[in-house]
């Protein structure tokens, strides 16, 4: 593993963990967090393995493909978590149907990160 796909693991999953952060941040999770069902706890996890598996797809292909002379998969990883970061205080701040929405538009954001990344696949670093 080079140092490009190091750095792309890394923001996937700091991306991730910004939105559970968010979500669990937010009034209508922190109900639900507030019961102690262990069903209630599975259904949450299943959840953020969802959403972090939705968000982290184009950051796996940079992953597989990323060599130490691109510059894309670099600009990826600041873009995606960058995004994550500008959606915190929306989510979390969000009523009951508005979180979904706010995810939502967060993964479509990302999502728009990966090819405004592969314009910039032939610069130098």
């Amino acid at each position: 593993m080079n140092k490009v796909q190091f750095t792309v693991l890394v923001s996937s999953i700091t991306a991730s963990l910004i939105i559970a952060t968010a979500l669990l941040s937010s009034s209508s999770m922190a109900n639900e967090v507030e019961s102690y069902d262990f069903l209630n706890w599975l259904m949450l996890g299943v959840q953020f393995f969802i959403i972090a598996a939705l968000c982290s797809w184009p950051g796996y292909k940079m992953f597989l493909f990323a060599t130490n002379e691109q510059f894309s998969p670099l600009l990826y990883s600041c873009l995606s978590v960058m995004v994550c970061t500008l959606f915190i205080s929306a989510i979390s701040a969000a009523p009951a149907e508005g979180v979904g929405y706010y995810t939502i538009f967060c993964v479509l954001a990302m999502w728009a990160c990966y090819p405004v990344s592969r314009l910039f696949k032939n610069v130098d670093s």
